[in-house]
């Protein structure tokens, strides 16, 4: 088995956990780790699929975490990290903002990393 087919395997096994994950969290667990989204609507709920299959370590975590009676919200988080700025509002856009200028530039980087890696591959058979 080549290194490609390992990183490939390695990445549909994480992504196959994070599917199966990603439809229980969104049914059961957003709300223990979110109160407010109880009262979101199937079609919000339905947003939160993508994340929730890519970060399901981190939200299982928590979720692992707000079953043992601490419920651990957004708001919560930004504020432990140190970026709360006293609105929720501002706290949560300030934190989406670090979110997407980290997790933009690391998916690129292994987009682009598999092509290359892939084309190597694909060109030394």
């Amino acid at each position: 088995m080549s290194v490609m087919q390992i990183i490939l395997a390695v990445i549909g096994a994480y992504l196959a956990v994070g599917i199966v994950f990603a439809i229980v969290f969104v049914l059961a667990g957003v709300v223990r780790i979110d109160p407010a989204a109880a009262r979101s609507s199937v079609r919000a709920r339905l947003i939160f699929m993508p994340g929730a299959a890519a970060l399901w370590p981190l939200l299982a975590l928590r979720w692992a975490r707000s079953a043992r009676g601490s419920v651990v919200s957004v708001v919560s988080v930004v504020s432990m990290v140190g970026m709360g700025s006293g609105g929720s509002g501002g706290a949560q856009r300030k934190l989406h903002v670090v979110l997407w200028c980290v997790v933009g530039p690391i998916a690129l980087a292994v987009v682009v990393a598999a092509l290359v890696i892939g084309g190597a591959v694909g060109g030394a058979a």
